[in-house]
């Protein structure tokens, strides 16, 4: 189960195969559920991304072999409004009231665009890796390997047109 901000838009479902990406195709939900279970009744490999409510999306992924794993990425994309020069985003990690365990990794990756540059980057739950393009794109990275997800990733960035500036983030 994936959970996505309210604002987000999904634009793409993949897994990987042998190694190789297969893109996803949105269809109606009833139509979904049919392919699936075609697919699986064939003995080949499906997977289905359902909005299950409340932002949560479910992937089912059949077969996945004993002692082996199974990756799917997950594409959106979502407007983070700017709030006097510091854009705050959210993905929520936790997602009821016990925390999920990541059994082997996940990862997350941030494309931040900006028609205003980007100044800093900043968060103050995780640690991260982050790399800026030029001034007006940047990618931020998370990397979890069997972590719990007790608490939602923050992300802040600042934007300005200034040569310098000076912003307070109280936290």
């Amino acid at each position: 189960v994936f959970p996505l901000p309210a604002e987000a838009a999904i634009r793409d479902f993949t897994m990987i195969i042998g190694g190789k990406p297969v893109k996803g195709e949105v269809v109606e939900a009833k139509q979904a559920r049919q392919i699936y279970t075609s697919i699986v009744a064939q003995s080949r490999d499906p997977g289905l991304l359902e909005h299950i409510g409340d932002n949560l999306f479910r992937v089912s992924v059949f077969p996945v072999p004993a002692k082996s794993t199974q990756s799917v990425e997950l594409t959106y994309s979502q407007m983070v409004p700017a709030n006097g020069g510091i854009c705050r985003y959210v993905y929520p990690l936790k997602t009821g009231e016990k925390a999920s365990q990541v059994q082997d990794f996940f990862s997350l990756s941030a494309k931040i665009s900006s028609k205003t540059a980007i100044k800093s980057i900043y968060s103050p739950t995780h640690e991260i890796g982050k790399s800026q393009k030029n001034d007006n794109e940047a990618t931020v990275g998370l990397e979890l390997t069997k972590a719990t997800l007790d608490k939602d990733f923050l992300l802040y960035w600042t934007i300005s047109d200034k040569d310098f500036g000076l912003n307070t983030l109280a936290y």
